[in-house]
């Protein structure tokens, strides 16, 4: 009886220096402590959970800071994963966030961009339209002129030459 109440004594002081010593940790450490706590907050809300509007507002700004300045748009290989890991964020969540502002999915978004850079260029420069196309960051001429005609209601030929047409009207 007597050895265990010996064990029980020193488990129950070693117990209580370890939580000392953790509380005197956390006190000297506080900033860094409560910096690590609202990261892991933070990092598991952003893998998991929902963004507050305002948060999918910050997404998209920071997304339209990429397309303005590094035209991530025009890249070919663009994907929601490789956009989102750059702006440190799920997938899921950049999804919600383009859903949100733009009522349009992630590809439909990079999509659009791509046309409108596209429309200007078919109107401005006597390019080739392939060469056009690979330029905005499509792969394809199929795709390309599918996307163009969706968005646009004419091909990239006919948008051209009706913009063309148009010009002339106006200037003569």
């Amino acid at each position: 009886r007597e050895i265990q109440s010996q064990i029980t004594l020193t488990i129950g002081t070693i117990i209580l220096t370890a939580l000392s010593l953790a509380a005197t940790y956390v006190g000297l450490n506080r900033n860094e402590f409560i910096s690590w706590i609202f990261a892991k907050r933070q990092s598991k809300k952003l893998e998991e959970g929902n963004l507050s509007d305002e948060e999918k507002n910050s997404v998209v700004e920071a997304l339209n800071a990429l397309v303005v300045h590094e035209k991530i748009h025009l890249n070919p290989d663009i994907s929601i994963q490789s956009t989102a890991s750059r702006l440190g964020i799920a997938p899921r969540l950049l999804s919600q966030a383009v859903n949100k502002f733009y009522s349009k999915t992630f590809r439909r978004y990079v999509n659009d961009l791509r046309i409108e850079a596209a429309k200007e260029r078919l109107l401005k420069t006597e390019d080739k339209i392939l060469a056009i196309m690979f330029d905005v960051g499509f792969s394809t001429k199929s795709n390309f002129n599918k996307e163009f005609f969706q968005t646009v209601g004419l091909s990239p030929v006919e948008y051209r030459k009706r913009g063309r047409e148009q010009g002339e009207k106006n200037s003569g």
